[in-house]
């Protein structure tokens, strides 16, 4: 049996005789996975693109 067997079937059981500690790790499961949607990605991405690049255009390019 592996070293860790134990302790991690000791952390089964919390988990299952403690409904409050399951549902706690889930409300913080979802809300971790929710700052990582699609949404949220692009929101993330579009705020660096705003922070990075210029308000004006570049006039003094030249294009062609």
């Amino acid at each position: 049996m592996p070293p860790a067997a134990p302790v991690m079937a000791e952390a089964m059981v919390r988990l299952l005789t403690d409904p409050a500690r399951r549902q706690g790790m889930a409300a913080a499961a979802r809300a971790k996975a929710a700052a990582y949607s699609a949404g949220a990605m692009a929101g993330r991405l579009a705020a660096a693109y705003r922070r990075l690049l210029p308000a004006e255009p570049a006039s003094h390019l030249q294009v062609g």
